[in-house]
């Protein structure tokens, strides 16, 4: 995690207000009735917050519903590449363990968009909750252009970042104490929390070994994403539980799930 976290650092950090975000999300719409898509990560949770609210993020991540190689993106983001060069972008063709990405360059601003990466075979194990997801996503106007993409449902934001909390809670049952005493939704409490968010980023990028602090800032980043996306973005209680239904984490009885639903749900 801490390598990846940090090729990310090195690049921009970015929200849906950035000139260069509005632009990838241009050049993604080109997708629109072309390819089962909708953007996930920290765009599409940006998409439903305040602007006040957003946390920067390091790249777009687009979510592709089909099983895709490498000549496959190639041909995918060629309609892409076009479209920047075109505006006067440099692009670049990057290959991840996970992802394929298109580097967006503008002097010393670079962007990744990242694709989803899966073969014939993983793709099969997974296509009955990834077409869920793209049946769920909404058509939203977003960015700085107007940009109309499909995002992920909010749903589909949250319950990941939880498997992923709850996960790190187990490893790690220190960070019980990250959590935030107080989580009303003020001004102090944004500036608070995203200063501490920055903080610990600014800590990883001049210690990239270290393994507890890029945890502690991806545990601490997600729960301040879940506590906004219940508050803020209306969350669908049906699909909620329906999206929670597809981890095992989430339907086995853990004492961690049980800190965390009772801390973003406040009980209820």
């Amino acid at each position: 995690m801490a390598n990846n976290e940090v090729r990310k650092f090195k690049s921009g950090i970015y929200t849906l207000d950035s000139r260069l975000v509005g632009e990838s999300l241009k050049g993604i719409s080109l997708l629109n009735n072309k390819e089962p898509y909708c953007i996930v990560g920290g765009i599409a949770t940006q998409s439903y917050l305040p602007a006040f609210c957003r946390r920067p993020t390091f790249d777009i991540d687009v979510l592709i519903i089909k099983p895709m190689n490498y000549d496959d993106f190639r041909n995918l983001s060629k309609p892409l590449i076009e479209y920047f060069s075109d505006k006067g972008y440099k692009t670049d063709w990057k290959k991840y363990s996970r992802s394929f990405a298109l580097k967006l360059s503008e002097g010393d601003n670079k962007l990744l968009i990242e694709f989803s990466r899966r073969n014939g075979k993983n793709f099969k194990k997974s296509k009955k909750i990834l077409e869920r997801k793209l049946k769920n996503s909404k058509k939203k106007t977003i960015g700085v252009s107007r940009a109309e993409c499909y995002v992920i449902a909010p749903e589909d934001i949250f319950v990941p970042k939880l498997v992923r909390c709850v996960g790190s809670l187990f490893r790690n049952p220190q960070l019980k104490k990250t959590l935030p005493k107080n989580k009303e939704i003020s001004p102090n409490f944004i500036i608070s929390q995203l200063k501490l968010i920055n903080d610990l980023r600014e800590y990883a990028i001049l210690n990239p070994g270290n393994l507890e602090t890029a945890e502690e800032l991806r545990f601490i980043s997600d729960i301040y994403d879940m506590n906004l996306l219940y508050k803020l973005s209306k969350l669908r209680k049906r699909y909620l539980k329906e999206s929670m239904n597809d981890w095992d984490a989430l339907t086995e009885k853990k004492s961690e799930k049980a800190t965390l639903l009772d801390f973003i749900f406040d009980k209820e």
